[in-house]
């Protein structure tokens, strides 16, 4: 990962152990996973992630967090920048607004995974430039969807754009792209 994660032996979501992270729009913390040989995202494979988090309201500076998660491969870039998506680093997801002081269940919405790739991180961050989230994270589950995707969910690419299937993009208006927004989530 980078930036200073700590690892808590206390009470987490379902048993000890847990960790706390900080972070901004632009910097802060995130830890990483390389993925077994036999458990790398595969290209055009779907995956669904989930996580147990919660803020820490008594030490942020704003009382939120949003988690983002990454598939990279190689490592990261140096420093406490958040990295931005590339060739290497595609965007599994992101969340809204979580402002939840207890342990709360999320999930991703469904990725298409647009390369194969060896390696998971998560981060926090929020909107601000300067002021930091803190909150925990827990329970990381990444797991490849084998059931049905519901018409509702869509593809993004390595930059977090939608990818728009073939047999759409006749229907779209080229003067006004399609966007995807993030759903605040108060829990």
């Amino acid at each position: 990962g980078y930036g200073n994660p700590v690892v808590s032996d206390s009470a987490g979501c379902d048993e000890n152990g847990f960790v706390k992270m900080l972070g901004n729009k632009i910097s802060g913390d995130a830890i990483k996973q390389a993925l077994s040989t036999n458990n790398k995202i595969i290209q055009g494979k779907k995956y669904i992630l989930s996580c147990c988090v919660r803020v820490d309201s008594a030490l942020s500076n704003i009382p939120y967090i949003k988690i983002r998660a990454i598939a990279f491969n190689g490592s990261l870039p140096s420093g406490n920048n958040h990295p931005a998506a590339n060739s290497n680093i595609a965007i599994i997801g992101f969340t809204g607004k979580i402002t939840s002081k207890d342990w709360t269940s999320i999930q991703f919405q469904p990725w298409f995974a647009n390369y194969d790739f060896d390696n998971i991180a998560i981060n926090i961050y929020n909107n601000d430039n300067t002021l930091v989230s803190l909150g925990d994270i827990d329970d990381i589950c990444l797991r490849e969807m084998l059931e049905p995707i519901q018409c509702d969910s869509i593809a993004i690419d390595s930059s977090g754009n939608p990818i728009i299937p073939a047999y759409l993009a006749a229907f779209l208006d080229p003067d006004n792209p399609p966007t995807i927004d993030t759903v605040d989530m108060f829990m």
